[in-house]
């Protein structure tokens, strides 16, 4: 004898599509939720590696490089121009932007620096930043003046990216040095070494404290 199939009546195979359509979003939903909880996670990792480690690129200023004069602002907002060449001492060059973090703590190394190579190189601060330099210059004394310019590509041939950097030109405007980050590690040695001075590396974290 044989069994006929019944047919599914129309109210439970649209229940039936329902569910299916139901898991099928669902699964999407979870795939979706899944995508973006790693995407996030990489977000999170650059964060810290931004804000947890010295600012390092791949594009640093090249050594030998000529840079002979520029156009900047002093605090005041009144125009400048800096000189490189034909001058009596090298010239440290400090790379600086108020709002970073690692210029913040690394600031006691380049207050000690100024102080205790001051005599043998003219020391001057470059930053991008120019509504708040006034307030930074006076609250931070490093010990130098400090300027700004309204783009970095004033000065293509330094590449400069990120902050803080330390450039050391000669007396006849060539690039002899480049340190680019807070110094701390090999860097500060080889600063150290380099300019025959004792550091105090950086300031420790707040939460370090």
């Amino acid at each position: 004898m044989f069994s006929e199939s019944i047919p599914l009546r129309p109210s439970l195979e649209k229940t039936a599509h329902s569910r299916i359509d139901k898991h099928l979003i669902l699964s999407l939903l979870l795939v979706g939720s899944m995508g973006l909880n790693l995407l996030l996670g990489y977000e999170v990792r650059d964060l810290r590696i931004h804000f947890l480690l010295p600012v390092r690129t791949d594009v640093a200023t090249v050594v030998g490089a000529s840079v002979f004069s520029l156009q900047a602002s002093d605090t005041g907002g009144r125009p400048i121009r800096i000189d490189f060449s034909s001058q009596p001492k090298p010239t440290v060059l400090y790379v600086l932007n108020p709002k970073c973090h690692w210029c913040a703590r690394n600031v006691d190394n380049i207050k000690a620096l100024a102080k205790l190579a001051g005599d043998r190189y003219r020391f001057l601060g470059l930053s991008l930043d120019e509504g708040t330099l006034k307030e930074y210059a006076k609250s931070q004394q490093l010990g130098f003046p400090i300027y700004s310019i309204s783009s970095y590509g004033m000065l293509p041939q330094l590449e400069l990216g990120g902050t803080p950097e330390t450039i050391v030109v000669s007396e006849n405007g060539k690039v002899l040095r480049a340190w680019l980050g807070g110094l701390t590690g090999d860097e500060l040695k080889d600063v150290e070494k380099y300019f025959a001075v004792s550091l105090p590396g950086l300031t420790p974290e707040l939460g370090n404290l």
